[in-house]
Formats: C-alpha cells, sequence, structure tokens
C-alpha cells in the first residue's frame, strides 16, 4: 500500500489540486492547517486580528480566560455598562466572526471540490490551529478528528488542533485541544487512542521529544502522544505542525513523520518556505520498509531523499542535494527559476491533459502502478532506467483494454546512441519490462531517449539537436515514471531557458504535424466521448482548446 502524507496546506489550494492528478496513491492523509487565513484579505485579518487581541487582554484583566471569547464579548454588550466605542468595537467583533465562518466554510468547500472531483481517491484530514472544527463543513466525511478510519485493514485515527493561540481566529469555531492533562493517561487525547487502538496516528501537534523543536520555544509536543506510542504498538505517527523540525525518526517502535510545509509559509525568522513537500510512504504489512520524501513544483514531482529500513533504523539516502539543502536552510529554490510560457500548441496540450486528469479512471492509475512497480524490480537498472507515459495513460482515460505506450530514456549507456532498433540494451529493457507485467496490460516503446546526448547537447548549447528537442517536448506534458532519473536533466536544460525556447520552437512543426494526424483526432474523439458517456459536460471553453489543437473547424 502507498501512502502519501502532507500538511500545513496553508491555502495552497491549487499545489493540492497538482499533487492529486500528478501522483498515485491507496490513502492520502492531510495532517492540518488547510486554510491560512479566515477572511478572504490580509488587511481584514489583520483589522481583526487586532480588534480580537483587545478584547483577550479585557477577558485577561477580568480572570475569565476560561469563557470563549466570543461569549465574553457578547456578555459585555448585554451588560450595557461600557461606552459606545467600545460597544462599536463588539458588535464589529462578532459580526466579523460570523463573516469569518461563512469565509471558511467556502473555502473548506473549494478544497473539497478539488477532493471529489474525478478518481475516487481514498482522503482523511484532520483540523489544525489554522482550521475550524471541520465537523459540519463539507470536509466532514473526511475528517477523523477523533474518528477512525479503515486503509487496507489498518486503522487510521486522527487527533487534530495544536496546544497554542492561533491569532485572528474566531475561538468560538476552533477545536477544543485536549492533548495535555496533569497525567497524560487522563488527557483526551490518550483516552481516545487507548480506545481506537489504531495502527496509524495521524496528529497535527507532534510527540513530545520527537520533530517537535520549535526555534524560540523548545520542545512543543504532546506528552500524551509520546506517552502513548511508547507503551502500544503503533506502526506509524504522522505529524505536522513544526515546520521547521521536519524528518523520520525511529523511536521505540514507531516511525515518526513529519515532511514539512505542503503551502508556502513564513517563518519565525521572516524567511519564506516555499513548501510542496510531502512523503511517499510505502506499507507492507503491518511494516513500512520505505519512506521517499519529495517536492511538488508546478507539475513536477522531484525525488528528494529516500528512507529505508535497514538493522532498526531508517538510512538516508540523498537523491536531489540542491533542493535538500534549501529544506534544511530555508531558502527559495524554485521559486528563483524563471518562469516562460510554453509555445502555444504545447500549453493548449497541457490545458486539455490537465482537464482530462481530473477525471482519471481508475485503470490508469493501476497501470502507472504496474510500471513504477516493474521499474523497481529490475533493481540496479532501475537508475539508468525512465519512462514517459504517452496516450491514454497520460491523458488519465484509459480502460481496461488500453495498452501503455511510452518514451525509453536510458542514461550512462553511451553505446546505444539513438536508435532503438539498434539498441541491443535498450531493447532487452523493454522485454524484461513486458515480462513483468505478464497479462495486464500491453507495452511498447514508441520512442527512445539517450539521456547522455541530450546533457551533451544542453551543455554545448545546441538548439537543433533532435534528441534534445524531443525531450523537451516530452517533459512538457508526460507523465513520468522514475522522474529522478530525468530531473537533473531538466533542470540543466531549465538553468538555461533561452536554449529552451529555442528547442521547444524548434518542435513546432513537428507538433502541428502530430496535433493533425488522424490518429491523434480518434484518441481525442474516444477521450471526449468516453467523459460524455460517463455524464461529464465538457466546458465549452475547452472544446474550443481542443479543437483548436487539432485545428478542426466548428
Amino acid at each position: 500500500m502507498k501512502i502519501i502524507h502532507c500538511t500545513d496546506i496553508h491555502g495552497s489550494f491549487s499545489k493540492v489540486y497538482n499533487l492529486l492528478k500528478e501522483t498515485v496513491a491507496d490513502l492520502y492523509i492531510i495532517a492540518g492547517d488547510l486554510i491560512d487565513l479566515p477572511f478572504y484579505s490580509l488587511g481584514q485579518s489583520v483589522e481583526y486580528s487586532e480588534v480580537q487581541n483587545r478584547f483577550r487582554a479585557m477577558r485577561r484583566e477580568s480572570k475569565e480566560e476560561h469563557v470563549i471569547l466570543e461569549d465574553y464579548v457578547e456578555s459585555l454588550l448585554e451588560g450595557g455598562d461600557i461606552s459606545d466605542e467600545l460597544k462599536g468595537a463588539a458588535r464589529y467583533y462578532l459580526d466579523a466572526s460570523g463573516m469569518a465562518r461563512e469565509v471558511m466554510l467556502k473555502k473548506y468547500q473549494i478544497l473539497e471540490n478539488i477532493f471529489s472531483a474525478g478518481a475516487k481517491k481514498m482522503i482523511v484530514t484532520i483540523p489544525g490551529n489554522y482550521d475550524m472544527d471541520l465537523t459540519g463543513t463539507a470536509l466532514s466525511e473526511r475528517n477523523i478528528h477523533l474518528k477512525t478510519a479503515d486503509a487496507g485493514g489498518l486503522v487510521v485515527a486522527g487527533y487534530g488542533g495544536a496546544d497554542v493561540r492561533t491569532p485572528g481566529f474566531p475561538e468560538q469555531y476552533l477545536v477544543r485541544y485536549g492533548g495535555r492533562a496533569p497525567r497524560d493517561t487522563d488527557s483526551e487525547l490518550y483516552r481516545f487512542l487507548e480506545g481506537a487502538r489504531p495502527d496509524i496516528i495521524v496528529v497535527h501537534q507532534p510527540a513530545s521529544g520527537i520533530l517537535d523543536a520549535i526555534s524560540f520555544l523548545g520542545s512543543w509536543g504532546a506528552p500524551a502522544l509520546r506517552t502513548y506510542c511508547d507503551n502500544n504498538p503503533v506502526m506509524a505517527c504522522f505529524s505536522g505542525h513544526v515546520h521547521e523540525n521536519w524528518g523520520v525518526r525511529f523511536v521505540n517502535g514507531t516511525l515518526y513523520l513529519n515532511p514539512s510545509n505542503f503551502g508556502e509559509v513564513m517563518t519565525s525568522r521572516g524567511d519564506i518556505s516555499e513548501g510542496g513537500f510531502f512523503f511517499e510512504v510505502t506499507v507492507d504489512g503491518g511494516a513500512v520498509p520505505e519512506v521517499n520524501l519529495k517536492k511538488i513544483v508546478d507539475y513536477r514531482v522531484y525525488d528528494i531523499a529516500d528512507y529505508r529500513k535497514t538493522d532498526g533504523s531508517y538510512a538516508e539516502n540523498v537523491i536531489d542535494p540542491a533542493r535538500l539543502k534549501a529544506l534544511r536552510d530555508i531558502s527559495v529554490i524554485d521559486e528563483n527559476i524563471e518562469r516562460y510560457t510554453l509555445v502555444p500548441e504545447l500549453r493548449i496540450f497541457r490545458d486539455i491533459r490537465n482537464f482530462f486528469r481530473i477525471h482519471q479512471t481508475k485503470q490508469s492509475e493501476e497501470r502507472v502502478l504496474n510500471l513504477e512497480n516493474a521499474l523497481q524490480s529490475l533493481g540496479d537498472l532501475t537508475g539508468h532506467i525512465a519512462l514517459d507515459l504517452v496516450g491514454s495513460v497520460n491523458m488519465g482515460m484509459a480502460q481496461d483494454s488500453s495498452d501503455v505506450d511510452a518514451v525509453l530514456y536510458l542514461k550512462d549507456q553511451t553505446a546505444c546512441g539513438g536508435d532503438f532498433e539498434s539498441c541491443d540494451f535498450a531493447r532487452d529493457v523493454a522485454a524484461r519490462i513486458r515480462d513483468v507485467l505478464a497479462d495486464r496490460h500491453g507495452f511498447q516503446v514508441i520512442d527512445f531517449i539517450n539521456l547522455d546526448r541530450v546533457i551533451e547537447s544542453i551543455n554545448a548549447g545546441v538548439a537543433d539537436c533532435d534528441m534534445t528537442q524531443r525531450f523537451a517536448v516530452y517533459r512538457s506534458f508526460c507523465r513520468p515514471v522514475n522522474y529522478r532519473l530525468l530531473a537533473p536533466v531538466e533542470d540543466l536544460l531549465n538553468r538555461n531557458m533561452s536554449l529552451r525556447r529555442q528547442v521547444e520552437e524548434n518542435m513546432r512543426s513537428y507538433l502541428r504535424v502530430l496535433a493533425a494526424s488522424s490518429d491523434t483526432r480518434k484518441s481525442f474523439d474516444k477521450y471526449i466521448t468516453r467523459l460524455k458517456t460517463a455524464g461529464v459536460v465538457i466546458p465549452d471553453a475547452m472544446m474550443q482548446r481542443i479543437e483548436s489543437l487539432l485545428q478542426k473547424k466548428r
């Protein structure tokens, strides 16, 4: 089973949308802090927070801190013995609190629309300290705060919120955090876990002493959670909240995971953490043999590091040193990359692909997983092989009868040249993949690219290299398998945007011919028919883009 774990979304819903399109997993876990502000504008949030702080100070002076702030403000108005100015501030605060509730409900509805679009995925979440109680929201059915869910026979239990005051959020709507008590075993958190007996725990606030250190506060985790995990068989504990203290820890038989923030946030030092980080967790029976730290940037999923269990601990294998260093240093790396506009044909094709991917079929996801497993089964060869999937699997429209068409990439095989038919090694790799797939579905290589030649041409600044041109185009809209092999080459090309523009411009005539071919038109007609048969309404604007790509006239 594969689990994808991300946390601290902080309103970066577009990243969530891309994550669900570009990854395949049996279970998605989102460990809280789904939104960033309870209003639509920062200015309104600041104004509300200032008034809120004023009433909090008054409540503290009156020694009524046990009273929810909104109730306290209401009592001030009912008492009547306050100035007109304070009455005005109180009415503003209560009205704004109601407005915040409505805004938050709408934001959760948007997130649920993203979750529920297209292929059904098992997605569970909990509220963080930047969320309202999710009960009664559009995410209610996915909310596992104080609840359990079954995932492939494993019991997943959730506990949201955090032991911290979050300024700018109405107190009456927040989750009441019950993770602390004079005795750990008396806390709400401990009693819930004791009754649930989970294999997997999902929390926002981490366990005490594990991935819980905040630079200016020190250890900030939940003692009750740590006590429970130390004394019970818990396979894994997924957390968030502490963006800077991310990582993989294996303590007393429990694997603790925090991938750092998924949405962009500002740290306590005033630095920008660009986010996009998540874990892909492999579960085999009751154990976790491997964890992969990944990062999504636009439509690309980068492998950062692997953590594999050996001799009772998890050994780190760094795959992308630059992005790992940026995460550790809290420095910006991907937002510094120059953004550029793709040539029109590529931009239109990618927009269409993204629309179809919203309605991705189960068969498409199965074929992606089958190919990932097939490459992994090749052992040491996996580090030299990658694929780009084209056709129905790339579009997310595969059916039971669909074969898989793929571009085969090889690295460190300089003797292969550039022709698939004359490269014994490439043909042998394709045959071995077909053998692993057995009779699950067909597989064929439609193109072959020697990455060593691509790297050589990029370093030389050669824009008319046919193989580099094909590489750039496939990387613009295809679905990769084993992207970690392709990522360094694409990063190399992206560092020379002038060259990439030239390479893609040189491919425009090829793309026009491809789009106008009868095979391409037949494929798109099939995809459109499948969606319409399933009851999906294709927006007129999208049909215009499809017809534009295929050079059709209405």
